[in-house]
């Protein structure tokens, strides 16, 4: 069940969280974002493809969790639930960067819709990290990952009073 943690409840929760906040302030709606969100968007994309492997995520990403790395790595601090949401977490993140061409957690017409649907996982996955955390994302990501912390926390400076301890 995915659903079987704290954490995994949390980690959805924050998700959702993060696409309301995205509509409710109009930083993401479905014909429009704004000029801060797409310099985080922007800068991400640019990270990813200069930093990593963007042509073999996939397969890097999916040899990485079958090989039981990720649970020799962090089995004594997480459920086997918990690693594969931090994971899917990633890979879907990567599908809103790439807006399909690598990661994984929606169909490609997803990514590539008209509607910025991308662009809202994205941000949706930031709301994640800043709120609950994501260690797989920030061990194997960690510019990708602070960068989305950084820009969550200025969200929260101009349009909220809530902070996290993330």
């Amino acid at each position: 069940d995915r659903y079987d943690t704290d954490t995994n409840k949390a980690r959805i929760l924050a998700h959702e969280y993060g696409h309301a906040i995205h509509f409710q302030n109009e930083i993401i709606t479905y014909t429009k974002t704004n000029e801060k969100f797409d310099e985080f968007y922007n800068k991400s994309r640019k990270l990813f493809k200069d930093n990593y492997d963007i042509k073999n995520f996939d397969r890097d990403w999916k040899q990485l969790r079958y090989s039981g790395e990720f649970n020799v790595k962090y089995g004594s601090r997480y459920t086997e639930s918990e690693i594969i949401e931090m994971y899917l977490a990633v890979a879907d993140h990567i599908g809103g960067l790439t807006r399909g061409r690598q990661g994984y957690g929606h169909k490609k017409s997803y990514y590539n819709s008209k509607y910025n649907l991308a662009k809202m996982e994205v941000f949706a996955h930031a709301s994640e990290n800043y709120f609950v955390g994501n260690q797989l994302f920030k061990d194997y990501f960690p510019d990708l990952y602070e960068e989305s912390i950084k820009y969550m926390k200025e969200v929260s400076r101009v349009y909220g009073r809530w902070d996290a301890t993330y």
